[in-house]
């Protein structure tokens, strides 16, 4: 037995032909989340004697990340393939509007104005006088209603950078198509730093399930979002607007995600306690 690469430790056990090596990989603190974690953290390859000589330090130290990747990262990997998957679902099955492709994107999808009619059904979204909702095209939709309705929107700056945009509805009034987009709510919103208080979170997504775990496009802005409304406002309801085909029956998901409280499709509302409300023609329709 010998000792490689900060703390990785590999075994040998001698056979005929094969030697059966054991590679020990120590997690980090923050993943020492329990000692049976621990004592399953290994992993072991059949190597051929002929080249067990030849195992080199570089060889163990990729071992050592694989099995560090393999046991971290495994809801990483599996977020990804269901991204991926819903991806290439939509596009093949042409469910997708501008921008296109949807790959890396929240997807802007067919009956996204219905998916948001939806939101009038939810008693939160009635009362609301200030609602935050996402950039993305798939949204827009949203923050359009929303305007009309009379409500204040504030919506992120792409990836947070210059803060939020505050659109009021009376400073929009006849133009809250155009406000509603991202070019048209720098020309008539205003920045605000900090997010103010709000009544009501929208947020987009790639998947979610029925139990509220949303899944994103991986960069970690539409959690921090939502963390950051609880902030300022603690029990505010959160949404997501999504096709139909997006929603799964699991989602991958971490302690540190954020869930949502009901799903807007273009067929039906889903609120997260079970019940599925608004199934049907929406009213007037």
């Amino acid at each position: 037995m010998f000792t490689i690469d900060s703390g990785s430790t590999v075994a040998y056990s001698l056979g005929s032909n094969f030697s059966r090596l054991y590679v020990f990989s120590p997690l980090p603190v923050e993943h020492q989340v329990s000692m049976n974690l621990l004592r399953t953290n290994q992993r072991t390859f059949n190597v051929p004697n002929s080249f067990r000589a030849q195992l080199s330090k570089k060889l163990m130290i990729k071992l050592r990340l694989q099995l560090f990747m393999e046991m971290t990262g495994d809801i990483s990997s599996q977020k990804g393939k269901l991204r991926r998957s819903i991806w290439s679902k939509m596009e093949r099955e042409g469910l997708t509007l501008f921008p296109k492709p949807c790959f890396g994107r929240i997807p802007n999808f067919l009956g996204a104005d219905r998916a948001a009619a939806r939101l009038k059904e939810i008693p939160e979204y009635r009362r609301a006088k200030i609602v935050l909702v996402n950039p993305d095209a798939a949204q827009a939709p949203v923050r359009m209603m929303a305007l009309l309705d009379g409500k204040t929107v504030v919506m992120p700056t792409p990836r947070l950078r210059r803060g939020f945009l505050i659109l009021e509805p009376d400073r929009v009034r006849g133009k809250e198509r155009l406000a509603s987009t991202i070019k048209g709510a720098f020309k008539y919103g205003r920045i605000a730093k900090a997010l103010p208080k709000v009544d009501f979170v929208v947020e987009g997504c790639v998947a979610v399930d029925k139990t509220g775990n949303r899944l994103g496009k991986g960069g970690g802005y539409g959690d921090k979002e939502i963390k950051l409304a609880k902030r300022v406002s603690k029990l505010v309801k959160v949404a997501t607007t999504c096709h139909s085909t997006q929603v799964v029956d699991k989602v991958p998901f971490n302690e540190s995600d954020e869930k949502v409280d009901y799903i807007a499709t273009e067929n039906d509302l889903i609120r997260i306690d079970g019940k599925t409300e608004g199934k049907g023609p929406l009213k007037g329709s």
